[in-house]
C-alpha cells in the first residue's frame, strides 16, 4: 500500500551533516538523498533525484492509520491490535502487524493490476518507500540494476559520503562485510581504483545509514556495535520491549518468535539485534566477505535501470564560476539522445547523427548533466534569446510592447520584434554580471537582439552591458551577403574573451552564439568554399588563430555523414563545423587552466521538428551543463526548466540578488527537488501555452491566420484551446479539451487560470483584463473548440464550476 506508514516527524528540517565522526544519524527524518532516479514498479512512476532516505525507524501506527491497517487486509476488530509504537523498524513492525492482524506482509493482491498502488501488500512498496510525503527506508532496488560486479551507487548521506546497492561482487554472489553504520572500506565502481569509506543498503536492519562513519579511534577504521550504540541516547536507556512476530509471515505452519527490542536504538549486532552483541563478521578474523545463498530478509524486487549521477542542488556553495553558455542555431536533437521529445507525427524521421562523427560534443555531453525536460520559452531565435538574457518572456520587451498594433491580442512574439531595447539593456543578466559580480561580459556571433539596422550602432547598444563584443553578426546571413558562415572567426572571438578575462583577473560570462546550423543547406558550400577572411566587419588580414581543424577535413569528415543532397549535406557539415569548434574552446579552457572552473552549458535556441509552433517539438530543447561541482558525468537532471530559468541561476552563481523584474527563478533552487513543479509558459505570435506536470495547455491565437500557419502534423494544432497529458500522449495527437473526465477537466479549469493571469501580466495596455484569454473566450468569434469550449468549458469553468471562484489576479 503506497501511502501508508506512520509519518516523518523529521527532527529536523534540513539534512544534518556531521562535524565530527564517528557521528549519530538521525531516527527520524531524512539521513541521506538518492542521487540517481529510477522507475518504481508499484507506482509505474519516475522517483526523481533527490528523493529522500530515512533512518529503519517509523514514528508509529495508531489511531491515524486505523484505515491504513485495514487497507492492508487487517480485520476491523484486530485494527487497534496492530497499532505499533514508535522506534521500531520498518521490518520489524511489518512483521508486528502480520502477526497482530493473522495476515501475510508483504503479499501480492493478484487481483490488481501491477501498476496499482494495492497490488503490493506492505507498509513499504517495492522500491522501498512510502507515504504521500514519498520517502525511502528499504531497499532502493529500483534505483540500480543487479548486473556486473559491485552495486552502483544510488545515494549519498547527508555528509555526501556514497550510499551504493546491496552487492560487493555479483559475479559471486558476495555481499559487503560491513560495520555497525553499514559502511566499510573499498574500491567502488566510481573511485577510480581508490579505497575509500562508503555505504551499501543491506536487506537486514538498519538497511542504510545506521550512523555516519568512519571511526578514526578504531584500528580498522571501521565503527563498531559498541561505539554505535555510545553515539544513541536511546540505546540501553531501558525501554526495551518484548516483540512476538510470525517466524514467516507468509508460512503461518512455522509458528511465532518473541525477542527483546530496545526502541530507537539503529544498531544492530551480526544476528540483526539491537540489544545483542554478537559481532560483526567484518571484525572477525577470517575478514572473508558473506556469500548470500537463498532469499534474504526483505523481498525481492526486480530494479530498473537508472541514470547515474548525483544530485545536484543548492549544497552547492563554492566559489562563482566561469560561464560559458553555447546556444546553437537551429539545432535539432540528436535522436541518440534519450532525453529527445517524441518524434513528429507523420513525418519523414529527421536527419541523425553518429557521435563518432561528433566527438567534441560527445565528450562534453558525457561529462555534464543531462537535463532531460528544457524548454526554450519560444519556438523562434529572437524571442527565446531575449529570454535568456533577460530572465522574461519576449512578450515582456519594451519593443515588441510598443509596437503592439492589436492590444487585445497581446503582443505579436516573433523575430522582428523581440529585441533589447531601452530599460531592458540595463535589466538584463549581462549588465548585473558585468557590474554587480564584477565578472568580464562578452558577446560573440549571433545577435539578432538589436533593432538598429546598421551594425555599427547595434553592436554599441550591445556593448552597453557587454565588456566585448566580437565576431559580431546582427541578424541571419543574408543570401546577398558578401561573406558568409566563419566558425573560425567565432571561435577565435570565444577564446579571446577567455584570455582577456584571465588577463584581468576576472570571472567571464560568455554568451556564445555559433551561426551555424542556421540555414542548412547552404553550408556544405560555406565549409567549402567560403573565404577565413571574409566576415560582417570587412576582410581580415590573416585567418583567425581559432585552434580549429582545416576546412577541407572537416568536409571530408561530413560527407560521410550526408546523402549527396544539399540539405543533409549541409546539416552534416555545419554540425561537423560546430563540433570542431566546441572542442577549440574546451581546448582553451584547459590550456588556461580553468576547464572545471567554468560552468559550460551547451542548448539549442529551439525545438526544430515542428518550428515556429509551441508543440514538444517546437519548444524542447536540448540543453547539457558541464561543472563537476554540481554535475556528475551523465547524471539525469529530471526537473523541467525554461529558459527564462538560466539568468536567475546565473545570478544565482554569482551570489547576486534579483534586482530586476524576471519571470524565471534559479534552477539551482529546484535540482533534486521532487517537488519542483511549477508552470512553465511558452510564446509564438499571439499564441501561448503553459506545461504543469504532465499536462499542457495551448491557447491559440484567435487570429484565423496565425492559427494556419501552425496545422502541421498536429490535428488539433488549429483549435484555440488545446489540452494534452504529454505522458499518454507525447505526440500532441489528440487534444482534451472536450473529454468529460474530471481529472482532465480540473487539469483544463488550472491551465486556463495560469493561461489567463499569464495573458494578464503579458498585456501591452494598462487595462489588462483587455487582453483575450481563457477567462474570456465567450466573447471571442473563434472557430473549432470555442465555439463548443465557451458554452460550458471556457468561461464557465473559469468562473463557476462547482462552486470554485478563479484566484488570478489583474495586478
Amino acid at each position: 500500500v503506497g501511502d501508508g506508514g506512520g509519518g516523518a516527524g523529521a527532527d529536523g528540517a534540513t539534512c544534518a551533516v556531521p562535524t565530527a565522526y564517528p557521528a549519530a544519524a538521525r531516527r527520524l527524518g531524512n539521513v541521506g538523498f538518492t542521487t540517481v532516479s529510477g522507475l518504481n514498479p508499484s507506482s509505474d512512476t519516475m522517483l526523481p533525484v533527490g528523493e529522500d532516505i530515512y533512518g529503519p525507524f517509523e514514528a508509529g501506527f495508531g489511531e491515524q492509520q486505523s484505515n491504513m491497517i485495514q487497507t492492508m487486509g487487517c480485520p476491523a476488530n484486530k485494527v487497534t491490535d496492530a497499532y505499533i509504537v514508535g522506534g521500531i523498524d520498518t521490518l520489524v513492525a511489518e512483521g508486528m502487524m502480520a502477526h497482530a492482524c493473522g495476515i501475510s506482509l508483504p503479499r501480492f493482491d493478484e487481483s490488481k493490476p501491477v501498476t496499482d498502488a494495492g497490488h503490493y501488500v506492505s507498509l513499504l512498496d517495492l522500491c522501498g518507500g512510502h507515504t504521500r510525503e514519498y520517502h525511502l527506508h528499504e531497499r532502493l532496488s529500483c534505483l540500480y540494476e543487479e548486473v556486473g560486479t559491485h552495486s552502483t551507487a544510488v545515494g549519498k548521506a547527508c555528509d555526501e559520503t556514497k550510499l551504493y546497492g546491496r552487492w560487493e561482487d555479483l559475479s559471486k554472489n558476495e555481499k559487503p562485510l560491513l560495520d555497525a553504520c553499514n559502511g566499510h572500506f573499498g574500491v567502488t565502481p566510481d573511485s577510480n581504483g581508490e579505497v575509500v569509506y562508503h555505504y551499501h543498503v543491506t536487506d537486514h536492519q538498519p538497511f542504510t545509514f545506521g550512523c555516519y562513519g568512519p571511526d578514526p579511534d578504531h584500528p580498522t577504521g571501521l565503527v563498531t556495535v559498541e561505539k554505535c550504540r555510545q553515539l544513541y541516547n536511546g540505546c540501553g536507556d531501558g525501554d526495551t520491549v518484548s516483540i512476538t512476530t510470525y517466524v514467516n509471515a507468509q508460512d503461518f505452519s512455522q509458528g511465532t518468535k518473541t525477542f527483546d527490542y530496545d526502541l530507537w536504538c539503529p544498531c544492530y549486532d551480526a544476528e540483526h539485534s539491537n540489544v545483542g552483541n554478537v559481532e560483526l563478521p567484518v571484525f572477525s578474523s577470517s575478514k572473508t566477505k558473506t556469500t548470500v545463498s537463498g532469499q534474504g530478509v526483505s523481498p525481492s524486487v526486480s530494479p530498473t535501470p537508472t541514470s547515474a549521477g548525483t544530485a545536484a542542488t543548492t549544497r552547492y556553495a563554492g566559489a562563482t564560476p566561469n560561464i560559458l553558455f553555447v546556444q546553437v542555431d537551429d539545432m535539432p536533437f540528436i535522436q541518440s539522445w534519450s532525453e529527445a521529445p517524441a518524434a513528429v507525427p507523420n513525418a519523414e524521421a529527421l536527419q541523425d547523427f553518429d557521435e563518432q562523427f561528433l566527438p567534441n560534443i560527445a565528450k562534453l555531453r558525457s561529462e555534464s548533466g543531462i537535463f532531460t525536460s528544457a524548454y526554450a520559452s519560444s519556438a523562434m531565435c529572437a524571442p527565446a534569446r531575449f529570454s535568456v538574457l533577460t530572465g522574461r518572456y519576449a512578450s515582456k520587451s519594451i519593443y515588441s510592447q510598443g509596437r503592439a498594433t492589436n492590444p487585445s491580442l497581446g503582443t505579436s512574439v516573433t523575430v522582428p520584434n523581440s529585441k533589447i531595447s531601452d530599460a531592458d539593456m540595463v535589466d538584463n543578466v549581462a549588465h548585473e554580471l558585468r557590474t554587480k559580480a564584477n565578472m568580464y561580459t562578452a558577446a560573440v556571433g549571433k545577435w539578432h537582439l538589436s533593432g538598429n539596422r546598421e551594425d555599427a550602432a547595434a553592436i554599441a547598444d550591445a556593448e552597453s552591458y557587454f565588456d566585448y563584443v566580437g565576431a559580431f553578426y546582427r541578424d541571419n546571413i543574408e543570401t546577398t551577403a558578401e561573406f558568409t558562415h566563419n566558425m573560425e572567426w567565432v571561435v577565435e572571438a570565444g577564446r579571446t574573451a577567455m584570455s582577456s578575462a584571465k588577463a584581468a583577473g576576472k570571472k567571464f560570462f560568455i554568451y556564445f552564439n555559433p551561426t551555424i546550423v542556421h540555414s542548412a543547406s547552404t553550408l556544405m558550400d560555406a565549409l567549402e568554399q567560403g573565404s577565413l577572411l571574409e566576415t560582417p566587419a570587412g576582410k581580415l588580414e590573416a585567418p583567425p588563430a581559432s585552434g580549429m581543424s582545416s576546412r577541407a577535413k572537416l568536409a571530408r569528415q561530413a560527407k560521410r555523414q550526408c546523402q549527396d543532397d544539399a540539405e543533409t549535406c549541409g546539416l552534416a557539415a555545419g554540425m561537423v563545423w560546430l563540433d570542431d569548434g566546441i572542442g577549440a574552446l574546451i581546448d582553451h579552457l584547459e590550456n588556461l587552466g580553468i576547464k572545471d572552473d567554468t560552468l559550460i552549458m551547451f542548448q539549442a535556441d529551439h525545438g526544430m521538428g515542428a518550428k515556429s509552433t509551441l508543440t514538444e517539438q517546437g519548444i524542447r530543447i536540448p540543453l547539457f551543463a558541464r561543472y563537476p561541482p554540481l554535475f556528475d558525468p551523465l547524471q539525469q537532471v529530471d526537473v523541467p526548466i525554461s529558459t527564462v530559468d538560466h539568468a536567475p541561476t546565473w545570478l544565482a552563481l554569482a551570489k547576486q540578488s534579483q534586482m530586476f523584474d524576471m519571470d524565471g527563478t534559479s534552477w539551482l533552487d529546484r535540482l533534486g527537488d521532487k517537488d519542483a513543479v511549477a508552470p512553465l509558459f511558452a510564446e509564438m505570435d499571439y499564441s501561448r501555452s503553459v506545461i504543469m506536470g504532465p499536462w499542457k495547455y495551448i491557447f491559440a491565437s484567435t487570429v484565423p491566420e496565425f492559427r494556419a500557419r501552425q496545422l502541421r502534423n498536429y490535428p488539433s494544432l488549429g483549435d484555440v484551446e488545446q489540452l494534452y497529458n504529454l505522458n499518454d500522449d507525447p505526440n500532441e495527437q489528440k487534444s482534451l479539451v472536450t473529454d468529460t473526465d474530471p481529472a482532465v477537466q480540473s487539469a483544463l479549469y488550472e491551465c486556463r487560470q495560469l493561461m489567463t493571469q499569464h495573458v494578464r501580466d503579458t498585456c501591452p495596455v494598462e487595462d489588462r483584463l483587455s487582453c483575450i484569454s481563457p477567462d474570456s473566450l465567450d466573447d471571442v468569434q473563434a472557430t473549432t473548440v470555442a465555439a463548443g469550449a465557451g458554452k460550458g468549458n471556457g468561461k464557465g469553468n473559469g468562473k463557476g464550476n462547482g462552486g470554485r471562484t478563479t484566484t488570478t489576479t489583474t495586478t
